[in-house]
C-alpha cells in the first residue's frame, strides 16, 4: 500500500521495487543478516528533505484514511541488529542514505551532516581542517540512528553522549512539515530526539558542535580469558575514582571467537596523544596475545573498531545495566560461561559480553549541554553490558535468542540481589523486545508520550512505523 501511494505521486522515479538493482543494494547493505531477509515491497530513496516531507505527508494521509494500512520503515546506516528495525515486511523502506552532504559554518564551530551519512564521512571531512566531533566508536555506523539512540563515544566522559553535542536537528514530522529543533525553537523536540529514537519523525540533518582534532592513543588488546576478572576490577577502581581521567575510554569484553577460543578483549582509547597513560597501565601490564595500541586518528581507530563487527552475519545484540560493583563484576564471567555452554553446539557461534562503563562526568557534561531523555544520573558510574552473539544458520535463531534472554535475565537478577540493578537499556544495543523507553523512567516516558501527541497527533510514527522502540508499548 505505501509503495503504491508514492508510486502514484511525483516521487515515483525514486521508488525501487524488488526487480531493481537499487532495491537489491539497499537489502544487501543492512548490517545484520536477519535484516537482509526481510522483504519490503519497495524502497524510496529521497535526495533531499523536501522529497522526504512530500512522502511523509502522503503516507500520513494514506494511513489515517485507510486504517494504517500503509506501513513504512526508516533507515540510515541500517546498523541495528534485529530484523524489522529499519526494514519492513511487505511495506516501504525510506532509505535516506543519499542525504549525506556534510558542510561547515563560517567559523567552523558547527558541522551540518545529512542524516544518511556515516561517521566515517564526517571524520574524514573534518580531520583535514583540524576538527572533529564526539561521534561513534565504529566509523561505518549511520549518523542519524546512532545519535537518536543516545550514542556512546570515546569522548563521552568529556562531552557527554553523542546526542548531547547536537546543536540542531532538522526533522520532518507527521504532517510533512520540516522543523528545526534546537535550544531556541522546538526545544522540547530537540531534547526528546536526544535518545527518543524514530518516534517523532524522519530526521534529515543533524548539526553538531565541533571540537579540536587531536590524535588519540588506543587500539585493541587481546588477553587470556583468565585475565578478564583482573581487568574488570581495575576498571571498577578507575571509573569509581573521583579523580578519574576523563580522557580515558575503556571497553572490556570476554569472548568466545571462531578459530581463537576464549579470550579477554580490551578496546582502550585515550583522547590525547599520550602513550600508555597511567589510567591504562593496569590493562596494558597484562600479558597480551595481540595488541594494536598506537597513536592514531579518530577515523583510523574507528575504522579498526568496525572490523571487529563487520556486517553480513546473523547477529544478536541485547543489553542491560547495573551500578558498578566489584561483586557483580566478579560474577559476570560465570554467567557468560554458563550461557555459552547452552549455545556451544550451534554452528559458527561467537558469544561475548562487552562492558561499556558510563562515568558520572558523562552525565554532568550532557546536562550542561541541554540534557537528554536517557534517565541517567551523575551520582555513580554504571556499566552497560552488551551481549553479542553471531552464528551461521537461521534454523538456530530461536535457540540463540533464548540463550541471550537467559544471559540478560541472569545478569539483571544478580544485580537486583546485590541492589545495583539499573533500568537503563542502551537503545543502540537493544533487541526488539527490550523496553528501552520505560528504562528512561516513568516521568520521562509520560513526557515523551505527551510530546508525541503534539507533534504526531494521529500516531503515524507509533502505528505506521513498527520498527524501533515505541513510546506506547
Amino acid at each position: 500500500m505505501a509503495t503504491k501511494v508514492l508510486r502514484n505521486s511525483d516521487l515515483a522515479h525514486r521508488i525501487f521495487e524488488p526487480d531493481h538493482e537499487e532495491y537489491s543494494e539497499c537489502l544487501k547493505s543492512y548490517w545484520s543478516k536477519q535484516e537482509t531477509e526481510v522483504r519490503a515491497q519497495g524502497v524510496f530513496k529521497p535526495q533531499n528533505a523536501t522529497q522526504v516531507a512530500t512522502a511523509v505527508k502522503l503516507l500520513h494521509e494514506a494511513n489515517v484514511g485507510d486504517g494504517y494500512s500503509a506501513p513504512f520503515a526508516i533507515r540510515s546506516g541500517g546498523h541495528q541488529a534485529f530484523p524489522g528495525s529499519a526494514n519492513i515486511e511487505s511495506g516501504l523502506v525510506i532509505d535516506i542514505r543519499l542525504i549525506k552532504n556534510v558542510s561547515i559554518n563560517s567559523d567552523k564551530s558547527l558541522v551540518t551532516v545529512g542524516a544518511g551519512a556515516s561517521f566515517e564521512d564526517v571524520y574524514k571531512f573534518l580531520e583535514p581542517m583540524g576538527l572533529n566531533i564526539p561521534g561513534a566508536r565504529v566509523a561505518q555506523v549511520g549518523v542519524s540512528g546512532f545519535t537518536l539512540g543516545g550514542g556512546i563515544s570515546y569522548y563521552s566522559p568529556r562531552y557527554g553522549f553523542v546526542c548531547d553535542n547536537v546543536d540542531q536537528f532538522e526533522i520532518v514530522i507527521a504532517d510533512g512539515s520540516i522543523l528545526k529543533a534546537n535550544a531556541s525553537e522546538h526545544t522540547d523536540l530537540w531534547k526528546a530526539l536526544k535518545g527518543g529514537g524514530n518516534n517523532f519523525g524522519v530526521v534529515t540533518s543533524i548539526t553538531f558542535r565541533t571540537i579540536k582534532k587531536q590524535d588519540l592513543w588506543g587500539g585493541a588488546i587481546m588477553n587470556n580469558a583468565s585475565d578478564f576478572n583482573n581487568a574488570l576490577q581495575s576498571m571498577h577502581r578507575q571509573i569509581s575514582s573521583p579523580r578519574f581521567d576523563c580522557n580515558a575510554a575503556i571497553m572490556l569484553g570476554i569472548c568466545h571467537l571462531k578459530g581463537m577460543g576464549r579470550l579477554a578483549y580490551g578496546s582502550l582509547k585515550y583522547t590525547e596523544p599520550v602513550e600508555n597513560p597511567a589510567v591504562m597501565q593496569d590493562f596494558t601490564v597484562l600479558p597480551a596475545l595481540h595488541s594494536s595500541m598506537r597513536i592514531s586518528s579518530l577515523a583510523e581507530l574507528t575504522i579498526e573498531e568496525g572490523k571487529y563487527s563487520a556486517g553480513g552475519e546473523r547477529r544478536l545484540y541485547m543489553n542491560c545495566c547495573f551500578r558498578s560493583n566489584q561483586v557483580m563484576l566478579a560474577d559476570l564471567q560465570g554467567i557468560w560461561e554458563k550461557t555459552l555452554e547452552t549455545v556451544s553446539n550451534i554452528a559458527g557461534i561467537e558469544w561475548s559480553f562487552i562492558l561499556n562503563p558510563i562515568v558520572p562526568a558523562a552525565i554532568t557534561e550532557g546536562n550542561a549541554r541541554g540534557g537528554n531523555v536517557l534517565g541517567l544520573t551523575a551520582d555513580e558510574p554504571v556499566i552497560v553490558v552488551l551481549l553479542v552473539g553471531t552464528w551461521d544458520n537461521g534454523e538456530d535463531d530461536t535457540s540463540v535468542v533464548k540463550a541471550g534472554w537467559q544471559a540478560i535475565d541472569e545478569i539483571s537478577a544478580r544485580a537486583k540481589e546485590l541492589g545495583v540493578f539499573h533500568p537503563y537499556i542502551y537503545m543502540n544495543y537493544a533487541w526488539k523486545d527490550q523496553d528501552v523507553i520505560s528504562g528512561y523512567g516513568t516521568d520521562t516516558k509520560l513526557w515523551l508520550q505527551r510530546l508525541s501527541k503534539i507533534y504526531d497527533p494521529d500516531g503515524i510514527f507509533q502505528r505506521a512505523v513498527p520498527g524501533g522502540f515505541k513510546l506506547f508499548s
